[in-house]
Formats: structure tokens, sequence, C-alpha cells
């Protein structure tokens, strides 16, 4: 597995090694492989791109874009994930949660699109916010027990 990573924001310090070792983790609580790409953008950038190749108006936390198709499924490269440090530190500030978590949140939520799941409705939103949270927590217990020594 690849994850390339690109820092286009100034709003949050990045861990790439980090990012990297979720990206493993999210792909194997869900059984999954493959190559993908996170570009992490400010408020503007994000907006720009949910108007171009949404048609919607104003920011979002996160865009995923899955090349996953009948044109791309030979292909180990599973698309690429657009994440918004300036809402997830917005929004962490808000309801009083680490902005690096809310980051995190978002970034696992777009790998699990690019994964074919979807939040179309109020119940399947809730599932995948759901399996979001639960990946999220245990890439930090493991990384806890890591560090802490324990196997």
């Amino acid at each position: 597995m690849v994850t390339e990573i690109a820092n286009r924001q100034r709003r949050l310090r990045l861990n790439r090694k980090e990012i990297a070792a979720l990206v493993a983790k999210t792909f194997e609580m869900e059984k999954a492989d493959g190559n993908v790409s996170i570009v992490f953008v400010g408020r503007r950038k994000i907006t720009e791109l949910n108007e171009r190749y949404f048609n919607r108006d104003g920011t979002t936390d996160v865009i995923a874009f899955s090349l996953q198709d009948d044109l791309h499924e030979d292909q180990d490269y599973l698309g690429e994930i657009i994440v918004c440090s300036d809402v997830a530190a917005d929004e962490a500030k808000a309801r009083g949660l680490d902005a690096t978590d809310e980051l995190y949140f978002y970034m696992i939520h777009g790998l699990l699109h690019i994964l074919g799941r979807t939040d179309e409705d109020a119940a399947s939103r809730c599932r995948m916010n759901k399996r979001a949270r639960a990946i999220l927590r245990r890439f930090r217990k493991d990384a806890a027990r890591n560090a802490s020594g324990e196997s």
C-alpha cells in the first residue's frame, strides 16, 4: 500500500508517518488494500472543489474521489481524498474536541467512501460515522499501547 500525502494548508501540524499508519489501520480493519492520495487543504480550496465538482455552494469537511469504476477496476489506485483542516479545527474548537482527531475522522470518512461505503441517508450516515469513530479509537488505543511498550 502506498499513501501519497500532500499538505496544502497551514492551520494544523501534520504527522505524515501517523497519517500513513492511520490509512494502514483503516485498510486493515476494512480488509482492503490499495493506493490512495490524501491532500490536506484550507477552506478556500475545498470550497472551490466542492463548487466545481459537485455544484454545491460553500465549504465541506472532506471530498472523496473514488476511481473504483469499470474503467479503473484493474488498478491498485483507489482514489484521492481532500480533507479541510480549517473545518476540522473550527469544528473541534466549537465542540471541545482534539483538532487532529477531528481531521483524522474526516480522513477516515473519505477512505470509507473510496472503499465503497455510502452515507446517503441518516441511517447509513450514522453507521459510517460510527465505523469511522471505531477505527480512530482503535488506532489511538494501538498507538498508546505501542508507545508504552505493551504487546
